[in-house]
């Protein structure tokens, strides 16, 4: 008789951030320019010109460039509701500058993907933070009901913002799976 194994799928997947070891020195992500240096990922446009001169740096993809060529968020938000549909310029708005924003502290906190449908918008991010913050800053600032799901075993968080009426009202709630 076969033996009933409950492991996640995706835990059996390996995770593109180990895909990826830190380098043992200095390196450059081909893909966005990020530069790996002092056990750190980082962004500096006239460094990473110097690098990329340099024959002798090693090119390797950074985690978030692994993440997204592996099609592998680590948060996704989802936005729906009446309320979106009358302002997807300002919410899609909201959500790049806010990504903007977090990516200048943060090189390694950008968007995957945004894609829009006639429920509302799905957006992946390479980290789960990013997903959390863009869900706070969406909800401080157009209201609505925000949900958060965690998931610790396979570092996913699903993070939903709903607004169906044109009023202003507000409830937040956290799942932990």
């Amino acid at each position: 008789m076969p033996k009933r194994v409950s492991v996640s799928v995706r835990n059996k997947l390996p995770q593109p951030k180990t895909l990826v070891p830190n380098p043992k020195g200095t390196a450059l992500c081909p893909s966005c320019s990020a530069i790996y240096e002092r056990k750190r990922w980082f962004e500096n446009q006239a460094r990473a010109r110097e690098l990329a001169a340099d024959r002798t740096v090693a090119l390797v993809r950074c985690p978030a460039c692994a993440r997204q060529k592996a099609n592998y968020p680590e948060g996704i938000l989802t936005v729906t509701g009446a309320f979106v549909a009358a302002h997807h310029d300002d919410i899609l708005h909201t959500i790049v500058s806010t990504s903007k924003r977090e990516r200048a502290h943060d090189t390694l906190c950008r968007l995957l993907d945004v894609r829009a449908s006639r429920e509302g918008m799905t957006v992946t991010t390479a980290n789960e933070r990013l997903a959390r913050k863009l869900g706070h800053v969406l909800h401080s600032s157009f209201g609505g009901e925000l949900t958060f799901v965690f998931s610790h075993d396979d570092r996913l968080t699903r993070v939903h913002w709903n607004r169906d009426s044109l009023g202003r009202e507000s409830a937040r709630t956290v799942k932990k799976r």
